[in-house]
């Protein structure tokens, strides 16, 4: 179980009302502090709002998958999911290569475990309810100043066509929006990455333009696919 504790209040900073002061995250009874601006303990706190579940199982239905941060623990069931898919995802991700190794899921927890520290970026996994990794979601380049992030996902081969990436996709975007007060999220997809794109689409994401050289691809820069997603974007369940 994950909880998050959300701070709201005004920003001396920047003046901001409803400004999220800092996040604390209970995850395996360990607690972590998330700074969520430059003004840190200066924030003037106003109201703190509990947030219990929705980042930990999806609501979504009830065979929903798991989305949570990751721990150490995770990094065998990390490691085993992506050696899985490696012919497909050393296609599309320039983290996954041919001899990825245990200490590389390893050194990627880490990283996952600083960013939330410094409030840099929120990754999180996606899993079953056995522990199995079916893949990853989460929020990086992380802007406070204009209130945007990147939003990211991938799914391991077994799990695929099946909404998984949508799900969480979505739950990620809810996230941003209702509890990290993100106004505006962007998408940034390989051109030759149709069902990614896909994804974007499901969610309501616009289209808002490509760029030649944006992503690292297979040794070099590619074209890719643009999206930006705002609250008033994001589709409903149906």
């Amino acid at each position: 179980m994950v909880v998050l504790r959300v701070v709201r209040g005004q920003c001396p900073a920047t003046g901001a009302r409803n400004h999220l002061s800092s996040v604390t995250a209970t995850a395996r009874g360990l607690p972590v502090s998330v700074p969520a601006c430059g003004a840190g303990a200066r924030c003037v706190q106003s109201s703190v709002s509990e947030l219990t579940g929705s980042d930990t199982r999806m609501r979504e239905s009830a065979n929903a998958p798991i989305v949570r941060r990751h721990s150490l623990a995770d990094a065998p069931a990390l490691h085993a999911a992506v050696r899985a898919s490696i012919d497909t995802l050393s296609i599309w991700l320039p983290w996954c290569h041919r001899d990825y190794a245990l200490d590389d899921a390893r050194r990627w927890i880490d990283a996952c475990i600083a960013h939330w520290r410094d409030g840099t970026g929120f990754p999180m996994g996606i899993f079953d309810a056995n522990g199995n990794v079916l893949g990853g979601a989460g929020l990086s380049d992380v802007d406070r100043a204009a209130h945007t992030a990147n939003l990211g996902y991938w799914v391991a081969d077994a799990h695929r066509g099946r909404g998984v990436a949508t799900a969480a996709a979505r739950h990620m975007a809810r996230l941003a929006f209702d509890e990290l007060r993100f106004d505006r999220l962007t998408i940034a997809v390989l051109t030759r990455n149709a069902a990614s794109q896909r994804v974007a689409e499901k969610l309501g994401a616009r289209l808002i333009g490509k760029r030649t050289h944006a992503l690292a691809w297979q040794g070099r820069r590619a074209p890719a696919r643009l999206y930006a997603l705002e609250p008033r974007d994001l589709v409903p369940l149906d």
